[in-house]
Formats: structure tokens, C-alpha cells, sequence
């Protein structure tokens, strides 16, 4: 005789599947800023400068007034603090990274895709773009994410340029 799920049953199934899900392990995917296009979804968060990316951004890049190496010692030292993060990508040829951020119950991945960019000797910037791995709607955590990332990281510049 077959049982009737109840309720908690379809819960408690759909939450052992999505801790499962947020247990993958994730592996590196090719990123390019220039030829990427966005999908409709409402769960990522791009910045980028208006010449490099030729898709709807959420926010222009920030121009930092430090040299590209100045820029990725701030970098490491912002994302080194972060927690549940893990490096799925490193291209030091062009100062790319891509990452991804679990959330902190179930464990949702998120990647991260990065690029620091070299404007002069004296000035640099960045791409960053967030999204969500699973979902449609992520309550904005990857905007959040940016913003705090990018605050974060001029202040992090501001004390490597102190130090300089």
C-alpha cells in the first residue's frame, strides 16, 4: 500500500534536496566581461566600466586612484576576510578571479566573477559580477554583496596607498 505524503513529508524531502544541491562542488567556468549577455533573472549584480561590458550593467566600475598593483594586494586582502568563499579560478595573466560563496544555512552557491583592470599607472579599476546558481530571485544578496565588497575595497585601498 502506498502512503499518502503528507505536508511535512514534501518539507522535510525538499529540504534534504536542497542541502544536498548547496553541497556540490562547483568547478570553474569560462567568464569573458566583453562578450558576456545577461539573462532576465533579477538575481545578480554587475559592475562594470560602460566600455568593457556590452550588456545592461547595475552600476559603473569605481575608479580607484592607486596602480593595478596597489589595487590587487587590496583585493587579496578584502577577499582573504570573506567568509565561505573558495577560489574556483585564477588567471594572473589578465587579473581575473572567479569564486564562489556559499550562503550560510543551506549553503547556495553564488559565483563570483572578477576583473582588475589597469587604467594607467596610476589609476585602476574593476569588474565584478554576482549571480545566483539556483533560483530566481535572490532578496538582492548579490547586490549587497557588490556594494559592501566594492566599500570594503576602497577603503582597503586607501590604507595599501597609506602605506606606499
Amino acid at each position: 500500500m502506498i502512503k499518502k505524503l503528507t505536508y511535512r513529508h514534501h518539507f522535510l524531502l525538499s529540504l534534504v534536496t536542497l542541502l544536498l544541491t548547496g553541497c556540490d562542488a562547483m568547478k570553474p567556468t569560462t567568464f569573458d566581461f566583453e562578450s558576456f549577455q545577461r539573462n532576465t533573472k533579477p538575481n545578480s549584480y554587475l559592475v562594470c566600466p560602460k566600455d568593457l561590458c556590452h550588456t545592461k550593467i547595475d552600476a559603473p566600475s569605481p575608479v580607484f586612484n592607486v596602480g593595478l598593483t596597489t589595487l590587487q594586494i587590496a583585493w587579496q586582502k578584502l577577499i582573504t576576510d570573506q567568509p565561505r568563499i573558495q577560489l574556483l579560478a585564477d588567471n594572473t595573466k589578465d587579473f581575473s578571479y572567479q569564486y564562489v560563496q556559499r550562503s550560510l544555512i543551506f549553503r547556495f552557491p553564488d559565483i563570483i566573477n572578477v576583473k582588475l583592470i589597469p587604467l594607467d599607472h596610476t589609476h585602476s579599476t574593476i569588474a565584478l559580477y554576482s549571480s545566483s546558481v539556483y533560483g530566481h530571485y535572490d532578496f538582492n544578496v548579490n547586490q549587497k554583496r557588490v556594494r559592501k565588497w566594492l566599500s570594503a575595497l576602497q577603503h582597503e585601498v586607501s590604507k595599501q596607498h597609506k602605506n606606499n
